[in-house]
Order: C-alpha cells, then structure tokens, then sequence
C-alpha cells in the first residue's frame, strides 16, 4: 500500500501504532539503504535504523513540513546518525556500484568528449568511474549517492546534510571535477 506523508503523519502524532507501522513500512528500506552505505555494517545499519525510527517517534512533535518532506527529514535523523556511527569507527566504506548513466552522463558534460570516445569499452569506463568513486571520501560518496541514485534535490540533500543548497552545489562541481582527474590520471597511467 502507498502512503502519503499526511496518511503517516496524523496517526504518528497521535501516537497511534498505524502511523508507526506506516512509517516504518514506507521508508524503512530507504533509511537502512542509507545507513548500510554510510556504515558498511548490516547489523549496526539494522541497529542504527532502529534507532533512527526511535529518535523519529521522539521527536515529531517538532517535525515542520513547510522546511522538508518527511522523507528528507527521516534521511537527515538517519544521516547524522550513520555518518557519527563512521566517525566513531573509522572503517572503510562500502562502496557500491550505484551510479550508472546518470553520473557518467553528467561527467561527459564536463570532461573532454575525446577522452570518452577513446574509452573503448563502457563497462570498462564505469568500472573505472566505479574505482574512482571509491577513492572519494565517505562524506562525498554519499552526497553522489543521494543526487544520483536516490535522485534527491540539492535542496533536500542540502537539508539532510544540514548545509546551504549553494554549498551542496560547489562540493558537487569540486566532487565531479576530482572524479574526472582520478579517471584522467588512470588513464594517463595505465593503471
């Protein structure tokens, strides 16, 4: 069943078990996708989940629609949440094939078409995109993550990351400007 924000809202605050259960229901998998990605752990991505969930329930009374959708607002509790968790430990990110056309294309706009006419082969081309995208920081994966595979505004990226929408646009111009000279200095090398 689909569920609006309104269909999840009023039981929420009513502190009706429906409105949990929608809740959960509705946006579970997108808050554990995140957290997973961030962690790298299914167990502490469950845990952390869970917790998210919690903090959500705990605190909706202050939950303002006019600023974000209950989606990004449920994203930037799981967000901070995961990325302390990353903090905390320090491990290595997980890092997923996830990006696809959307960012190679956005990445042909910016690089030099003959580079991309050269790569022989497509698949080799996105698994070195793939290579380079691992080489990023967890912080930028993630905003690559939200804008091209969660197909999130940069406003709402910039909400769940609790920064200005023009500071979320420059590190997305830095970020695919890096990726394309990790790939241009692979391909230079060889390697």
């Amino acid at each position: 069943m689909q569920y609006t924000d309104s269909d999840i809202l009023t039981p929420l605050k009513r502190g009706e078990r429906y409105g949990y259960e929608a809740l959960v229901a509705h946006y579970g998998q997108t808050v554990f996708a995140m957290i997973v990605r961030i962690v790298g752990d299914e167990a502490r991505a469950e845990e952390l989940t869970q917790d998210t969930f919690i903090k959500l329930f705990e605190t909706i009374d202050r939950y303002d629609p006019q600023r974000a959708s209950l989606s990004t607002w449920l994203c930037r509790i799981a967000y901070r949440m995961a990325v302390d968790e990353f903090r905390r430990k320090r491990k290595a990110p997980l890092c997923l094939s996830l990006y696809g056309e959307d960012l190679e294309k956005s990445m042909g706009e910016e690089a030099n078409d003959d580079y991309w006419i050269e790569s022989a082969n497509r698949e080799a081309m996105l698994a070195q995109l793939e290579a380079a995208v691992c080489q990023l920081p967890v912080e930028e994966q993630n905003l690559l993550t939200m804008f091209y595979y969660e197909h999130r505004s940069l406003s709402d990226i910039a909400f769940i990351v609790g920064v200005k929408d023009s500071t979320i646009r420059m590190r997305m111009c830095r970020i695919r400007k890096k990726l394309y000279e990790l790939m241009i200095k692979k391909n230079r090398n060889g390697r």
